[in-house]
């Protein structure tokens, strides 16, 4: 998309990945014609995460799933973080429908319907939270090494988004 359409590539500043065009800080807005979205630093299951505020929704990548959260356990987490990331959406209005990188169960929610029943929201303190994500070992993804390696290599022609990603 990028060489095709001249779509810019937008990530926090806070990334280490070489193939940026425009890096964002907390609270920038990105407009794209006459609409715009938000960025919300949400650092926690990556460094460098973000969520992206439109109107009465919200884009989570991988900072608040549909009942549950991202990892934090895999190179760049920080449960600490990731605790506070989630605080801040949890500041934001109930009525904010979410959307998740990842649709593990249904496709959309609200941020109120997360705050009564996302079971890592109903954590009472941030020691619990850092407990109960540290104390955990899932298994590691089966492709982590070369999806951390695929992410920090810079575009070269058009081989990235052709099929060869994990």
């Amino acid at each position: 998309m990028r060489e095709r359409h001249g779509i810019r590539v937008v990530m926090h500043r806070a990334t280490d990945a070489p193939y940026i065009d425009l890096r964002v800080d907390d609270g920038q807005e990105i407009n794209f014609g006459q609409l715009s979205l938000k960025v919300i630093y949400t650092p926690g299951h990556t460094q460098d995460a973000m969520c992206l505020l439109f109107r009465d929704r919200i884009f989570t990548g991988d900072t608040l799933l549909i009942g549950g959260c991202g990892r934090t356990d895999l190179p760049g987490g920080n449960a600490e973080k990731q605790y506070d990331s989630l605080s801040k959406l949890k500041a934001l209005g109930d009525q904010i429908r979410v959307y998740p990188g990842h649709d593990y169960r249904e496709a959309v929610s609200t941020l109120g319907d997360e705050k009564q029943n996302n079971p890592r929201l109903q954590i009472a303190s941030k020691e619990e939270f850092i407990h109960f994500m540290t104390s955990r070992k899932p298994p590691l993804p089966r492709k982590i090494q070369e999806a951390l390696e695929w992410n920090r290599t810079p575009i070269q022609g058009t081989q990235r988004g052709m099929g060869e990603g994990i």
